[in-house]
């Protein structure tokens, strides 16, 4: 696990080695066991190694026997002991231990190709010296990030933006069609950022640099089928288990210590299960609660259930408002960009670091498996939107008058929607109304005239699935999950010098999940149906049969509470760094409204603050 980072200097200008070591030094914290770096003329890369596996004799670049070859990248490669094999038999010599090895002799095989023989999460960068070629691979499902941008005659990549910020001048110019998706989903989907002048890498992309021009290919793609696999619930919940335990076993490679996060729900537990299982040892594990103040948000009771049931080493931590207002700013300086979420994998990682180097998670099962029960709640927008537009009306102004007019409205929006826009409604803390009073003139008008839904079709074209259970399921698994879930993960367990691991993110098992009928995910209404039946005999009944919690921060509580000092000190001061982008009575009485009770938007306002506070900082 590692933070990497380069220059490629097309006017033939050598590269400066201060520049290089500023890049490594922004990422300290990503890699706090040791760096390296080369320079090769016009072109330079560094990185910052966390060692996980083959501590002795792993550090980076590693190039090939004759120099030509040369790689540093950030993740790891599941299968390298059978990919070093391979190669081995093939004549290719190792002189270390290490997953990087096996990337620089792939590539001589395989070209950029090499991407479609790994497994694992992963960021890498290829320096051809022959071909003055560079090769960027991101990983199928995006646990890995990785950021670019062109500026004049260099092209410059990172594991974060700051990387970017540390070697030239990022300008302040903001995307704004990307803050309008912000605030409508808490992150900066697609390859956006806040930046206009900064792009990701997209998941299961690759990107190669030469002859001053770059371009940008996907070589693995999510794939649901025209119609499911013909299979019995037996044998798929059999395969199903196969391909999960598998993963589990890949990502319990390690040669420092490890342990798991553990929420109350299902899919933790499960891996914790398979964990203890697999390697027959008491696994610790960390888990996250609030106090008094947040009933119903905390989730230690239900995780001891699972713990003591497992016989896992159980560690907690009670998470305060004061800890949010204490490390915001640190939060927004490891994020780069407002971003909504993560905090409560801050203060996992911050706790569980002093005691393991790797944590397995639960991340992705309620995308792959549809855990989220959008499609059970499609059901009942399809019925709405069978009613006549009067009849829709007059709902809207009963539930007015039962205090369900929110409900009603966002129903309403929901049934009003196109197919591809339906998740993005779902999903979405500011409809269009609210941004209408919110937004500058400006702002607003400069927006992109495209729906998320309809710059998803863009971006993923022909491959979007016509099922809409499916294209709820698809979107989920190419943008919330890479752009939101996965990204705080890293950014928030890197900020510690943690590495976490996803099982459920797996390749070969989300080509498997998605294949299936999707009565095997949501049958008569039990969500995550097949995980349930493959492990119902592993964990406790309570376990199998909780509800599903969506683990959350208290954050508008707290915002009428306990951040009510820092809410109003931020978005209700005088002077507003975002007053171009926001008018500020509007904000006001958008902050007004939630601490009087009469309105819940504090995810919104959570938002908006973060935005404040960044540009405050950076513009």
């Amino acid at each position: 696990m590692c933070g990497i980072a380069g220059i490629y200097n097309f006017s033939g200008a050598p590269i400066e080695p201060n520049r290089l070591a500023r890049m490594g030094e922004s990422i300290r914290h990503r890699g706090p066991d040791d760096d390296g770096t080369l320079i090769d003329g016009s072109f330079g890369m560094t990185m910052r190694r966390l060692s996980i596996i083959d501590l002795e004799t792993g550090a980076q670049p590693v190039s090939s026997e004759d120099g030509s070859v040369s790689v540093i990248f950030n993740g790891e490669i599941y299968n390298y002991v059978e990919l070093r094999a391979s190669l081995e038999s093939k004549g290719h010599s190792f002189s270390t231990k290490s997953d990087t090895e096996v990337i620089v002799h792939l590539y001589e095989e395989h070209g950029a190709a090499l991407a479609n023989e790994l497994i694992g999460m992963f960021a890498i960068a290829v320096w051809d010296a022959k071909r003055r070629k560079l090769t960027l691979i991101r990983d199928r499902m995006g646990v890995k990030p990785l950021y670019w941008t062109r500026r004049g005659d260099e092209f410059l990549f990172g594991s974060e933006i700051k990387c970017l910020r540390a070697a030239t001048d990022i300008p302040p110019e903001i995307d704004m069609p990307a803050l309008d998706a912000y605030l409508s989903c808490q992150y900066f989907p697609f390859d956006t950022t806040i930046y206009s002048s900064v792009r990701k890498l997209s998941a299961g992309h690759l990107m190669t640099i030469e002859n001053k021009s770059h371009s940008i290919e996907r070589y693995w793609e999510i794939k649901f089928p025209d119609a499911p696999i013909d299979i019995g619930e037996k044998e798929a919940v059999e395969r199903f288990k196969e391909f999960f335990y598998k993963s589990v076993q890949r990502r319990l490679i390690s040669d420092v210590p490890l342990g798991a996060f553990l929420s109350g729900g299902i899919d933790s537990a499960s891996v914790l299960a398979a964990m203890r299982e697999i390697s027959g040892s008491t696994v610790k594990t960390f888990t996250l609660g609030f106090g008094s103040e947040a009933p119903g948000y905390s989730e230690i009771d239900s995780s001891r259930v699972s713990a003591s049931f497992l016989g896992a080493k159980v560690n907690e931590r009670i998470a305060s408002a004061f800890d949010i207002s204490e490390n915001i700013d640190r939060i927004l300086h490891h994020f780069d960009e407002p971003f909504g979420g993560g905090l409560h994998t801050w203060f996992l990682s911050e706790f569980s670091s002093p005691h393991i180097k790797v944590a397995l998670t639960g991340i992705g099962a309620d995308e792959l498996l549809g855990g989220y029960q959008r499609q059970k709640r499609l059901n009942i927008v399809r019925a709405f939107k069978m009613l006549p537009p009067f009849a829709r009306k007059a709902a809207v102004a009963i539930a007015s008058t039962a205090g369900l007019r929110n409900n009603i409205t966002k129903l309403n929006r929901l049934a009003s929607a196109s197919k591809n826009d339906i998740y993005y409604e779902w999903i979405s803390v500011a409809d269009e109304s609210m941004k209408n009073k919110l937004y500058k003139h400006s702002f607003y008008s400069a927006r992109s005239s495209n729906s998320l839904g309809n710059l998803a079709a863009s971006v993923f074209g022909c491959d979007l699935p016509s099922n809409t259970d499916d294209l709820i399921s698809f979107l989920e698994l190419k943008t919330t999950l890479p752009d939101d879930f996965l990204n705080y993960t890293d950014r928030m367990t890197m900020a510690w010098g943690l590495e976490a691991r996803e099982p459920f993110l797996d390749h070969q098992l989300v080509e498997f999940a998605v294949s299936l009928p999707m009565n095997m995910k949501i049958n008569n209404g039990v969500t995550k149906y097949i995980l349930k039946k493959a492990m119902s005999d592993k964990l406790p009944l309570e376990t199998v049969r909780r509800k599903k919690q969506p683990f959350h921060l208290p954050i508008g509580i707290w915002l009428r509470n306990e951040l009510r000092p820092l809410l109003e000190k931020t978005l209700c001061a005088s002077e507003l760094a975002s007053e171009k982008y926001f008018e500020p009575m509007a904000l006001r009485r958008l902050v007004d409204n939630h601490i009087s009770g009469s309105s819940d938007n504090g995810w919104l306002i959570w938002s908006l603050l973060l935005v404040e506070r960044w540009m405050k900082k950076y513009t």
